[in-house]
């Protein structure tokens, strides 16, 4: 048997086109979906402006930073109709550019991931919890938070690449000591055995997993297994993933609030 199934050629734009239609005439920034980035520090500041780029050139309406001065400024001498102020967001996305080590801006970043963190029940849409990706730096203060008895819903989108996918499988053993967790991760087993990866990492956090590659794996709770062929090996550089993760977070917004409208009778 297949152990995931691809989109076929076209499928994936078009589902993408039914979740997030064209904006029509009586759309405006809030009905588009608004994006809550928390990106960027003093060592990683160009990867705000990639995340927040992402996001906007991706559809969203409007996307809101928090990040320090400097990583402000750059992102706004780029995209300067970024908002640098907090207010309600659809959709966040957690991580790019985070660097643990600055342990004022991880504590920021802990303080709102563990505020999207709970139990969901078996509702796929988890429609008490704002749908979060988590990416880069939240990914080793999400382990901390997991350890804790916090736990993720569908709605949290994780976007590991095999490194980051290792270092996590290896943090998560120590929670449980099932038999896959005995043998141990690094980034050569789970290159060798990507499926395997990120159905485990799918299941000790609850959560919805993007194993990044040449070939993408998405796993989620009680879903088949999803291959997508991500292009060519140019894509293969510094910051597409945080360009990816602002991507994801602008198609997130874009869903919340077109079942918000559909829920309100608009």
């Amino acid at each position: 048997r297949p152990i995931a199934r691809r989109p076929v050629d076209g499928a994936l734009g078009d589902y993408l086109t039914r979740v997030v239609p064209e904006p029509g005439a009586d759309d405006h920034k809030y009905t588009r979906g608004v994006v809550g980035l928390w990106a960027g520090s003093e060592t990683y500041p160009g990867a705000a402006v990639l995340a927040a780029s992402g996001a906007v050139l991706a559809g969203a309406g409007m996307v809101r930073l928090a990040a320090p001065r400097r990583v402000e400024d750059l992102v706004l001498a780029a995209r300067p109709e970024v908002v640098p102020a907090a207010g309600r967001a659809q959709a966040l996305v957690l991580g790019p550019g985070i660097d643990p080590a600055d342990t004022t801006r991880a504590d920021e970043v802990r303080t709102v991931l563990a505020s999207t963190l709970g139990p969901c029940g078996k509702d796929r849409q988890c429609p008490t919890r704002i749908p979060t990706v988590v990416d880069a730096g939240a990914l080793s203060i999400l382990t901390e938070l997991l350890a804790e008895g916090l736990r993720c819903t569908p709605c949290h989108v994780l976007t590991p690449h095999a490194g980051e996918a290792a270092a996590l499988l290896t943090a998560l053993a120590v929670l449980e000591t099932s038999a896959e967790a005995a043998h141990g991760w690094n980034r050569e087993r789970v290159e060798a055995h990507p499926a395997r990866a990120v159905r485990e990492l799918s299941r000790l956090t609850g959560g919805t997993v993007l194993l990044k590659g040449a070939t993408t794996l998405i796993a989620a709770p009680d879903r088949p297994l999803v291959s997508v062929d991500c292009g060519p090996g140019w894509m293969a550089t510094a910051g597409s993933g945080d360009v990816l993760a602002g991507v994801i977070g602008a198609v997130l917004a874009g869903a919340v609030a077109r079942r918000e409208r559909e829920a309100a009778g608009a």
